[in-house]
């Protein structure tokens, strides 16, 4: 039974992972929409919060409907 007990943990610690990512992804987005309502310039914001420009211009554009 080790075995299917190391496949559980090992199953467990990528679903953490998995939610880590998701978690930090989100604050980014958070952080982003910040600069973006405060005027700064998409390429800057790219490279602060670490996500493509395009997931930045899509984020100003949801925020302007």
């Amino acid at each position: 039974m080790r075995y299917v007990s190391s496949i559980e943990e090992v199953a467990r610690e990528e679903a953490w992972k998995e939610a880590r990512i998701e978690t930090r992804k989100e604050m980014s987005l958070e952080i982003a929409r910040e600069m973006i309502l405060n005027g700064m310039e998409f390429p800057l914001i790219s490279r602060i919060v670490k996500l493509p420009e395009s997931e930045i211009r899509r984020l100003a554009e949801k925020l302007k409907n």
